[in-house]
């Protein structure tokens, strides 16, 4: 039997040239939620682009060893790395703009601060504290989604410091919905970029000072049409939508 279900993620370390070992939670659901058993096939990713096809060999009660049959080297994930900025959302509104914006295919997150947001988490010690919380979503979301890459989460910023940052990417966009503001489908985006950093706002938006500010940085303002979206909503349409302009969807 094949499991197509979903993807299992095992560590690097666990990973040999023709074997590797799901442990713990991941080898629990292989073994006992999915019934898999000796001579079964499946996929493992290592979190860092790489898919294994696997064969069971052998299955303990915290591991399953596994034969690797095949390699697929940096699959399925987007030419263009996009990195997405949000806005530290409340609850359960967090929980889901880090799954569906995995799932659409971000390669890393950038929580930030900025004067009109609201939330229950104020500064980078809670943030750190729900980073764990934050990564176990996105691993879950990463096999659901079948992708090979584990998308980062990095450390909490303040809005000036991540205009700054953009100077690291080609393509930086904004999302707003002033007249000026671009549709994603005016983009125009070089064939040859490979990073681009999207920011998406708090449900009240950003101050005229910050859209300054990152105007002068080089951000170009963006909107989906005249519709406003809630900030989690936005953090899963905006991307998707920038692989579909730049013809990156992967």
């Amino acid at each position: 039997m094949e499991i197509k279900a979903t993807y299992f993620i095992a560590s690097p370390a666990d990973i040999n040239d023709d074997s590797l070992i799901l442990r713990n939670s991941e080898a629990h659901h292989l073994s006992n939620v999915l019934r898999g058993d000796i001579g079964d096939r499946f996929y493992a990713v290592d979190g860092a682009g790489n898919r294994y096809l696997s064969e069971i060999s052998k299955i303990e009660k915290k591991s399953v060893t596994s034969n690797i049959l095949k390699t697929d080297k940096g699959i399925d994930e987007s030419s263009l790395h996009i990195s997405l900025a949000l806005p530290l959302l409340k609850g359960a509104r967090m929980d889901y703009a880090l799954e569906k914006a995995t799932e659409c295919g971000v390669a890393d997150f950038i929580p930030y601060n900025s004067t009109l947001a609201v939330s229950d988490v104020s500064d980078k010690s809670k943030a750190d504290k729900k980073k764990q919380r934050w990564n176990n979503i996105i691993r879950a979301a990463v096999k659901q989604s079948l992708r090979c890459r584990i998308p980062d989460v990095r450390d909490l910023i303040e809005f000036d410091d991540l205009i700054t940052h953009g100077g690291d990417y080609e393509l930086r966009l904004i999302a707003d919905l002033s007249e000026d503001s671009i549709s994603t489908e005016e983009l125009k985006i070089d064939s040859d970029a490979e990073k681009a950093l999207m920011i998406v706002g708090p449900e009240a938006g950003f101050t005229e000072g910050e859209l300054e500010t990152a105007e002068n940085a080089g951000f170009v303002k963006v909107k989906f049409g005249e519709r406003r979206l809630r900030a989690e909503t936005a953090c899963a349409v905006f991307p998707f939508l920038l692989q579909f302009a730049a013809r990156r969807l992967n």
